[in-house]
């Protein structure tokens, strides 16, 4: 490191008396400093410093600034790390001293960590002003890194001028051990309803990282037979359901992805769920639709294990009350589009049942001038076996059947059901049947379309007409 601010220079020569002399003068003087850390004192595991140096010619003359968080000025076993300006990356220290880890870009992705702690590039950032260059680096203290730190900073500028170690603050990193999880608070924490998402949010102060599973229970009491009870697995982003019996586990579902649990309590729905962690806080949001049977008052309950086989032990974070409802007749509810013309249409028929899509046992579609069965254009859905039929032209027997989004076609005088590109969905209470009709040049007029459906248990929509159609 050099010993003086800086080298002379040679300007010219001057002669007197017949003797040359050579004329210097002194190289203007760099000065580098290291203004601040700031803070410059306080605790915590968690941390963003703002390091503050400036350079005499200008921010652009520093070349590489350091940051070293340490009981003395040592780098083995240290929190240190470095800003390369030219390249504006972001580096930290191994363990032993040997190499740098990285690199990474503030305020870009990713991270760097040794034994000591963790640098975060999302959180960090360079600001520049003048003579000033300010580095923010955002830092996680690890737990065995306790106890009282200095901060030091040094940097050096394009010359290789350094502005040598200086102390410019104190911290102390607070002793985490495994300590437990909690189960802080589930979001509604009260209300009714059917159909609810509930979002459990845990804590953990070792980071969300350190949650393995989370458990959810909605019931009376704290039982788990006969229950409502899913769980979440971190590691993998999974959700399960215990069965009715509580002897294993229904799944697993992704959240965000399509899927459904389902035992006699409630069904879990993967779309609609989601899990994510920041910090020390994991959510899980789970969507549920409780089962009519189910009705009554029940408690909202958590629970959560960490890697180290803690327990934040069972909390009740709310309630609520499920509406007991008796087996109601299904709706047939639209047809999309509900009037218009044309030869050829994919027709979307939606029926609802109180009790879940899957309560639905036949639902019937029917286009002619009035509700008749005979020389009408006239075709069933049965879900359980996911068949689709038309009636005969004498109304007597069901052509079929063909699989929606499956191969062949069905025709009787009337129309012509094509199974290809037909299709069916459902979702909570609803079930959208999809039909692909042509229909025959014969069949022309004014028709209306009329829908039913029938349940599990034999209940009716009844007819219900819901929209009109002009064939050419």
């Amino acid at each position: 490191m050099p010993a003086n601010p800086g080298p002379s220079s040679r300007i010219g020569t001057l002669t007197v008396a017949g003797q040359t002399f050579t004329v210097t003068q002194a190289a203007p003087v760099v000065v580098i400093t290291n203004v601040s850390a700031t803070p410059s004192s306080g605790s915590g595991s968690v941390q963003t410093f703002g390091f503050l140096f400036s350079d005499s010619n200008g921010f652009t003359d520093l070349s590489t600034i350091y940051m070293l968080i340490n009981p003395v000025l040592n780098w083995p076993g240290s929190c240190f790390t470095s800003y390369v300006r030219s390249s504006n990356t972001l580096y930290l220290l191994n363990d032993a001293g040997t190499f740098w880890l990285g690199p990474v870009t503030p305020a870009g992705g990713g991270s760097l960590a040794n034994s000591s702690c963790t640098l975060s590039a999302g959180g960090s950032s360079v600001l520049t002003s003048g003579n000033n260059l300010t580095v923010s680096v955002a830092l996680t203290f690890a737990g065995a890194f306790a106890g009282t730190k200095s901060i030091y900073m040094n940097a050096q500028d394009a010359g290789g001028l350094w502005s040598n170690w200086q102390q410019r603050g104190a911290w102390t990193v607070p002793p985490v051990g495994n300590q437990p999880p909690s189960a802080v608070s589930v979001t509604p924490a009260s209300g009714s309803g059917s159909n609810q998402t509930f979002s459990f949010l845990f804590s953990d102060a070792n980071g969300f990282a350190d949650l393995s599973t989370a458990y959810m229970l909605v019931n009376a009491t704290l039982n788990w037979p006969g229950s409502c009870y899913a769980a979440y697995t971190r590691a993998s982003n999974t959700l399960w359901l215990l069965n009715d019996s509580a002897t294993f586990w229904l799944g697993p579902v992704t959240p965000g992805v399509p899927g459904t649990l389902q035992n006699s309590q409630c069904s879990l729905n993967g779309v609609g769920s989601s899990g994510s962690g920041s910090g020390n806080n994991l959510t899980v949001s789970v969507s549920l639709t409780f089962i009519s049977a189910f009705g009554g008052a029940k408690n909202l309950y958590m629970n959560a294990l960490n890697n180290g086989g803690l327990w934040s032990n069972w909390q009740q974070g709310g309630a609520w009350t499920v509406p007991a409802v008796g087996n109601q007749p299904p709706s047939a509810v639209s047809v999309t589009p509900a009037s218009g013309s044309g030869s050829n249409q994919i027709f979307s028929f939606l029926f609802s049942d109180p009790s879940g899509f899957a309560d639905l046992s036949t639902t019937y579609m029917l286009i002619d001038a009035t509700l008749n069965w005979s020389g009408s254009c006239y075709t069933s859905y049965v879900r359980s076996s996911n068949a689709l039929f038309l009636l005969s032209d004498s109304g007597t027997f069901w052509l079929g059947p063909v699989t929606p989004g499956g191969t062949g076609s069905l025709a009787n005088s009337q129309c012509t059901l094509s199974a290809g590109a037909s299709s069916v969905s459902g979702s909570g209470n609803n079930l959208s049947v999809n039909l692909a009709l042509t229909f025959a040049s014969a069949f022309s007029g004014g028709k209306n379309v009329f829908m039913n459906a029938e349940d599990a248990v034999g209940l009716w929509s009844n007819w219900q007409q819901r929209g009109a159609w002009t064939l050419p």
